[in-house]
């Protein structure tokens, strides 16, 4: 019996469909794009007809593992799902046309943004491989996040840091062969959330993981696909790299089967056109 072909991870496309220019931009442009980065994109006109619904949108989002969101105009579905995405933690690319909109709201303007622009061909080839790049880049970073170590829960009695704590040094270290070479605050806030604590769990864990000079801080400058900003940066020590070192059979470094993996969005039958 033949073996089935293994389909891609969804990518859902939050974007106007207009008839016009972003339907093109996104046939000739984003959609070929997301396909060589191996990922099957999908926008709710494709998925859900013309008269999507808020729910059905809602459900899509929640089962792709990574979206992509063109926000270079204030369109207020967009916003809606763009904002619905980062509160599942999804990872997200944000497309901007650099003319229409030079900069973004503080809230955004940290995550994965790409600038481009449209006055000649090579704005259009620019943004496909920067859209390739990025969506490969999120999606492996999701994985480290995923898979970085967290205790056995065994062992919680027998280290001297707590399972929140030792998440986020854990994290910080998958980081630490990156060209950044550590982690934006908000990377960390994901992996909390993944395991169940909430911002004062990362802010207790910093502050001891700090106090005992495991991981170092620092606001910088990030620049990344046309766009920079200020971001606060974690570092791992080399005492913080000791401490995984000596307690690493406390760990779990084999990444569990994932039960819940996000499961390809296939619309019912009930929606109402």
């Amino acid at each position: 019996m033949p073996e089935l072909e293994k389909k891609p991870p969804q990518c859902f496309v939050i974007q106007p469909f207009d008839g016009g220019v972003y339907d093109r931009r996104y046939k000739e442009t984003v959609k070929p794009a997301l396909e060589k980065a191996g990922v099957e994109p999908k926008r709710a006109d494709e998925i859900l007809g013309l008269s999507p619904v808020i729910e059905k949108i809602e459900s899509a989002i929640a089962a792709a593992p990574i979206c992509v969101a063109e926000v270079s105009e204030d369109n207020p579905n967009v916003w809606l799902e763009l904002g619905y995405a980062l509160a599942l933690s999804r990872p997200t690319v944000i497309l901007c046309e650099k003319e229409k909109r030079p900069k973004l709201p503080f809230d955004v303007q940290h995550r994965s943004v790409i600038f481009y622009r449209t006055d000649s061909a090579s704005g259009f080839e620019e943004l496909k491989q920067n859209i390739i790049r990025l969506v490969k880049h999120e999606l492996a970073s999701e994985q480290k996040i995923r898979k970085a170590s967290v205790l056995k829960p065994s062992e919680v009695s027998n280290v001297d840091l707590k399972d929140f704590e030792v998440a986020i040094l854990t994290t910080v270290f998958s980081f630490y062969t990156s060209i950044l070479g550590g982690v934006e605050s908000w990377t960390l806030e994901n992996k909390l959330e993944k395991i169940g604590y909430d911002g004062l769990g990362l802010a207790l864990g910093i502050t001891t993981l700090q106090d005992r000079g495991f991981i170092s801080s620092s606001v910088e400058l990030v620049e990344d696909y046309n766009n920079s900003y200020d971001a606060k940066v974690y570092r791992i020590s080399e005492s913080g790299i000791e401490w995984i070192k000596s307690n690493q059979d406390a760990l779990e470094i084999k990444a569990k089967p994932n039960l819940k993996q996000t499961e390809q969005y296939v619309p019912d039958d009930d929606i109402p056109f």
